[in-house]
């Protein structure tokens, strides 16, 4: 059950990130359609069931459309909470299809092939800490979006992505007091520009805070979801 999890979540992380052409209304179709032929690929079956997790995917993609309909300028918060209510929805649909059919992977072609799985759940752990992480936390952080200190343009996204990745890194690998020293080359590096004016200094404090949570528990959770599965042997650098 935990494989067929893991290789439809992966397929899910993959269909959202793409960037895929297309309006407001082709895209979500463009997306299920992505999904379904991943999902196909990664289970290693083309079991019809997937094709109806593609429809429940294309459904919730087009309340979507018609939510941007009904709302075309939603505040930073109805984002969030609409992102929330379709990841929610999506990774439900996953998961029910893991718990009903568990032997998707094992009926599979590459049933014989153990890492697989092992694999896919790191990848999708990277996923989740790095890419999905960015939008969660620009989302989060929109309300307060014009205190944002003014630099190179995408560099705050750069910056957050890079720290996700070294976080995810020293987590997986057990070096958590680099994390720490981290912080402190941040703080030394950036809150000294912004120390005088509290509300700026507040927006970076806080959007820091939540890049450095969101990896740290992305990493344990891929580090649990993992020890379900076939040994990847990661190697601990610490001493």
């Amino acid at each position: 059950m935990i494989q067929t999890f893991t290789l439809l979540l992966l397929a899910h992380l993959l269909a959202q990130i793409a960037p895929l052409p297309g309006g407001p209304f082709l895209r979500p179709l463009g997306r299920a359609v992505l999904f379904t032929a991943l999902a196909a690929i990664g289970l290693g079956t083309p079991a019809p069931l997937l094709a109806l997790l593609g429809l429940a995917y294309a459904a919730v993609g087009l309340i979507e459309y018609g939510a941007t309909l009904r709302w075309p300028r939603p505040s930073p918060r109805r984002r969030l909470n609409g992102a929330l209510i379709r990841q929610t929805l999506l990774v439900s649909a996953l998961a029910t299809l893991a718990v009903t059919r568990p032997g998707l992977w094992a009926a599979g072609a590459w049933a014989g092939q153990p890492l697989v799985p092992t694999i896919a759940a790191l990848a999708s752990g990277f996923l989740i800490a790095v890419p999905a992480g960015g939008r969660a936390i620009g989302l989060f952080m929109a309300p307060w979006a014009h205190e944002a200190p003014q630099g190179l343009v995408n560099g705050g996204r750069t910056i957050g992505h890079l720290e996700r990745t070294l976080i995810f890194l020293f987590t997986l690998t057990g070096q958590l007091s680099a994390i720490g020293l981290l912080i402190a080359a941040k703080s030394i590096l950036r809150f000294g520009a912004v120390r005088d004016d509290l509300k700026l200094s507040e927006y970076v404090i806080i959007g820091t805070l939540l890049s450095f949570v969101w990896g740290i528990l992305t990493a344990l959770l891929t580090l649990a979801l993992m020890g379900r599965m076939a040994p990847l042997h990661i190697p601990t650098l610490a001493p």
